[in-house]
Formats: C-alpha cells, structure tokens, sequence
C-alpha cells in the first residue's frame, strides 16, 4: 500500500519569523508575560489517504522564551504547517500537552484535505502567537497537635494559619 504525503507548499527560498508570547491571565483579565518556558517547532506533512497530520522534520528545538515573556522563532517557511509544542512549562504553571498548529502564508493556504479535527492558525511575517498557561493548583491540607493541655480548655477556633512566600524563594512557603 503506497500513503501519499505531501507538504502544503512549494520550495521557497525567504525565511519569515513569528513572535512567540509567553502569558497567564489573572482574576482581572491582565495578561501578565512570563519567561522560563520552552518550545520545540515542528514542521508537519499531510498524509492525504487520511487528512492527518505527521511528524515531518523537528526545526527548532530547545526554544527558550526571554524574560520578556517573548521569543522570536525564525528560519520559517510560507505554506508550511508547524507544530508548536510546549516542552517545559515556568515553574508553577502547567504545560499544555497539545500542539499549537499554524501556517505562514503569503497567499490563501488551501487546507481543506486536512483533517477537520485540527485547529490551524493562520499568520503572516512577523505575526504574533499569544501562548498563555494556567498556573498549577493543589491543595494543601494541615492537621495541628496540640499536647499537655486539657482538652476541655482547648478552643480549636482560636487556631489560624497564615501561609506567604518565603522570601526570596517563590517556590518555598512558610507557615
């Protein structure tokens, strides 16, 4: 059995670049930029028997987002599909495990054998991709003992817990 897989584009010798945003949005709506993240770009092919997607070439690897919580990823071609996938999620914030597809055009790209399952964002030269993450939660649960007192004296109500950053370290808190 012979599966056709072709690339959406054509040979083209001019490289573009996309600005990738890295934020988290908080109570109010505010994006906020955050950096430590990591991406790796992949570059996709149609297999045309089916509609999906595969694994054609690893471009970029080891993307490292600034401080700024941006990343310019060049040495891209027009018409080709990619596959952003976030690698490494800022500490305190959860990855997203599936790819984040798009194309650069210069003309209307004609996805239309592609699986309709995909969702593929559209961007021209110098576009900007607004990649955001969830802060990670949990949930912490303390259990206080208390000894050498009558436990008819005890008032359990009077007990509070304040629970802050410790400073200098944002990953460590303090009771």
């Amino acid at each position: 059995v012979t599966t056709a897989v072709q690339s959406l584009g054509w040979a083209d010798s001019e490289f573009y670049s996309i600005t990738l945003n890295k934020y988290w949005t908080d109570g109010y709506g505010q994006m906020h930029p955050l950096n430590g993240a990591e991406f790796k770009v992949v570059k996709m092919k149609l297999n045309e028997s089916t509609g999906l997607l595969e694994e054609d070439s690893v471009l970029h690897d080891n993307i490292k987002v600034q401080t700024s919580g941006e990343t310019i990823i060049g040495g891209l071609t027009v018409q080709n599909i990619y596959a952003l996938y976030e690698t490494k999620a800022p500490v305190g914030y959860v990855a997203k495990t599936e790819p984040y597809y798009f194309v650069l055009q210069k003309t209307s790209v004609d996805l239309s054998k592609v699986d309709s399952s995909y969702t593929i964002h559209r961007f021209t030269n110098g576009s900007n991709i607004w990649y955001d993450n969830e802060p990670a939660t949990g949930s912490l649960e303390i259990q206080k003992t208390v000894e050498g007192i009558d436990a008819t004296d005890f008032d359990a109500s009077k007990i509070s817990f304040t629970i802050s950053p410790k400073v200098g370290n944002k990953d460590t808190y303090a009771l």
